[in-house]
């Protein structure tokens, strides 16, 4: 094939992205197991819960009238009584946090509120009916809707569930991504980076793969089930570099380059149904490629509602930063108090940049750069969005 350097802009890779649907299919999964994921049917209470109304808190069982007018320059006098009593008055019971609410009692002491003396109790506050008591169904009444479908499950969710007796979820299933290693790698940098992120964004790393020739690459891009298929090296215009014809083979390529810096060697096509990343092999391209472009179709796929998975806040420039026209670029930044610095970089291919960086500001295709003192956005790398 003849490849032309004609990179796409931004906008035309990311409504490439945009074209792609949401990952269909649900898995049932334990709880323990369910974090993360968006739940496909909405999950209703088999009982209320409580079943009965139960003590809050350790401390004693008392009726709240017995305690008008306690205080500490006033401590009132109950007499303690065994637990399988029921309650009168001028009795208290000991109990504790979880334990059935005593016949009689509609209020429960907490222990910093009184003091034991043999079998007397000397009561410091005065409480209202209610007080330290979980009432029956005060959690939820049966029937009720417990999370509701489509919602993506927090470990508090989980609680939840699991306090209603739910034992599993069933929850849609994650894209299945598979990264093929393109080239011949001393060290696998990017296998290693990409890992992580694709969890991150809401993918299932179901396979890494190494490819050393286009013939391999063929059969790998025309023979893999995934919903997605990265290949990390082999996309620019070396004569080592088979991955831009491997996919033309197998495929089609949608758009070959994009205006973004580092990163533009990113090549976007398909096999048959699925979606091909091409990603450049240098890990700092590789990381910006991946942040920009796979990323986004990844989270898109996975129904997360942010495309970066970046938390976003406002910094002063603490020094001139200055732009190309015609790419997107990713400036990395420094972050110090209230003032973010642009790095000084003077090959844009090295790694340790996004290493030494708390972060990067986004600078468009027609921008020339911020004067020192003007506020930019930076994305965070250490603060992920969850939704």
């Amino acid at each position: 094939m003849n490849r032309h350097y004609a990179p796409a802009s931004v906008q035309q890779a990311h409504d490439w992205v945009d074209q792609w649907p949401v990952a269909s299919g649900s898995v049932e999964l334990a709880l323990h197991q369910a974090a993360g994921y968006l739940l496909t049917q909405s999950i209703k209470a088999a009982t209320d819960i409580p079943l009965q109304a139960q003590c809050a808190r350790d401390g004693y069982a008392v009726i709240a009238a017995d305690t008008l007018g306690a205080g500490d320059y006033n401590p009132l006098v109950l007499r303690l009584t065994a637990a399988d009593k029921t309650l009168g008055r001028g009795q208290a019971i000991q109990v504790s946090a979880g334990d059935p609410l005593p016949e009689g009692a509609d209020a429960i002491l907490s222990l910093s509120q009184a003091e034991p003396r043999h079998v007397m109790l000397d009561v410091s506050c005065s409480l209202a009916a209610g007080e330290g008591v979980l009432g029956q169904g005060e959690e939820c009444q049966q029937s009720d809707i417990l999370l509701a479908a489509g919602r993506r499950l927090r470990p508090q969710d989980l609680a939840r569930l699991a306090f209603a007796g739910v034992k599993s979820v069933k929850v849609r299933r994650k894209p299945r991504v598979v990264l093929i290693l393109a080239g011949h790698f001393i060290h696998d940098a990017d296998g290693t980076m990409l890992s992580p992120l694709i969890a991150r964004d809401g993918g299932e790393l179901i396979g890494i793969q190494s490819a050393t020739s286009r013939q391999t690459l063929d059969r790998q891009l025309t023979e893999l089930d995934a919903d997605v298929i990265l290949v990390a090296g082999g996309s620019g215009y070396g004569h080592n570099d088979f991955a831009v014809q491997a996919l033309h083979d197998c495929g089609e390529i949608g758009l070959d380059g994009v205006t973004i810096h580092p990163g533009g060697g990113v090549v976007m096509g398909r096999v048959t149904d699925k979606p091909v990343l091409l990603l450049p092999g240098s890990p700092l391209s590789c990381l910006c490629a991946y942040d920009l472009i796979a990323a986004r179709l990844l989270r898109r796929m996975a129904a997360k509602s942010d495309p970066l998975p970046y938390c976003m806040q406002t910094f002063t420039l603490s020094r001139k930063l200055v732009s190309r026209i015609g790419q997107l670029e990713l400036a990395r930044m420094r972050i110090d108090g209230q003032f973010a610095e642009p790095l000084a970089v003077a090959d844009d291919r090295l790694l340790s940049s996004s290493v030494r960086a708390d972060g990067f500001t986004l600078l468009a295709e027609n921008s020339e750069g911020h004067a020192e003192g003007s506020e930019v956005e930076v994305y965070l790398y250490d603060e992920y969005n969850q939704s």
